[in-house]
């Protein structure tokens, strides 16, 4: 299997330089996503990508009988509108939750 090596950089400060080696056809994805627009540079794919991927891993190392409860705590509240926000605002604080453990 060829590979292409991808510089990611960024501008400003508090970002390093990376220079990675990576399979052709996903070196073909970055490139179709920015030239889709969807993304200005190979950095915002790759950061994009890898912010994903910290979700999942901070997903799965929270407790699940606490997300279900939370979940179910908003589904059944009258008072607690059932949207995207109020979804967010519970993942975050299980987050805040992980951090501090």
């Amino acid at each position: 299997m060829r590979k292409r090596r991808l510089t990611v950089a960024s501008a400003e400060s508090n970002l390093s330089t990376m220079t990675i080696t990576i399979p052709n056809e996903l070196d073909d994805f970055v490139r179709a996503k920015m030239q889709a627009g969807e993304f200005e540079s190979p950095a915002a794919v790759v950061t994009a990508a890898l912010t994903a991927w910290q979700g999942q891993e901070v997903f799965r190392a929270m407790d699940r009988d606490e997300v279900e409860r939370q979940l179910l705590d908003v589904i059944d509240s009258p008072r607690i509108p059932w949207d995207e926000a109020n979804f967010d605002r519970i993942i975050e604080s299980l987050r805040e939750k992980h951090r501090a453990a």
